[in-house]
């Protein structure tokens, strides 16, 4: 994954996600007359997958994962992209909370946009507000809250023993110009919600109303 890497499937160039499924997800399909715009005068050249394992097969098992691509020559009346919104630096050891939200914010009014644990499935889930929009002005905010019973700080990075702080927003526009994915990370030890927003929602981060879930560290 990362492109400093002599290991990394892509050295250089833009790189978009198309797609992303984990931890026993279900299936997901984009709405009707909606598509990611590839190839020809964009900047995606190629399609490439990924799959991580959590670890090696015994000789008698085997895999198939993958993912289907539906292509077109005929452009979509909508097209596809992505917001993603993060954080870099570390988890501070023996915490314990755990949940990924992210919020709307239009003229001081929050509007939850999706809030989950990412010890279920992470899969690209329906929004909370069903037909939501992002206009210009909007402000778009989110944050994860981890649990660790480490007794050392846990690393925001890309191997198993690290963290991840990410939240996918996929969108629809009918925005004919070519799209690039907008990504907006901060450091997690120095930006805080409270330092620049108001009305935070008591249930921000809370695992309310969300499915009961368990979680396994083998290197806590």
């Amino acid at each position: 994954m990362d492109d400093r890497s002599d290991d990394s499937v892509c050295q250089d160039g833009q790189r978009e996600i198309v797609y992303a499924w984990a931890m026993d997800a279900d299936s997901r399909a984009l709405p009707e007359g909606v598509g990611f715009r590839v190839g020809g005068s964009t900047k995606i050249k190629y399609l490439v997958i990924q799959l991580h394992y959590k670890g090696a097969f015994e000789d008698s098992k085997f895999d198939d994962s993958g993912v289907t691509l539906t292509m077109t020559y005929t452009r979509q009346p909508l097209q596809a992209g992505f917001y993603v919104l993060g954080n870099y630096g570390y988890i501070p050891p023996m915490i314990q909370s755990v949940v990924t939200s992210a919020y709307r914010i239009r003229d001081g009014r929050w509007t939850e946009i999706g809030r989950m644990s990412p010890q279920l499935p992470q899969a690209f889930y329906d929004v909370y507000a069903l037909g939501i929009d992002i206009r210009k002005g909007d402000l778009l905010a989110a944050r994860c809250t981890m649990s660790s019973d480490r007794t050392f700080p846990t690393k925001i990075g890309a191997t198993n023993k690290d963290e991840m702080c990410n939240f996918y927003i996929l969108y629809s526009t009918d925005n004919t110009n070519t799209l690039d994915v907008q990504y907006c990370f901060r450091d997690a030890q120095t930006f805080h919600w409270a330092d620049y927003l108001t009305s935070i929602p008591q249930n921000a981060s809370s695992i309310d109303g969300l499915p009961v879930f368990t979680r396994e560290d083998p290197y806590a």
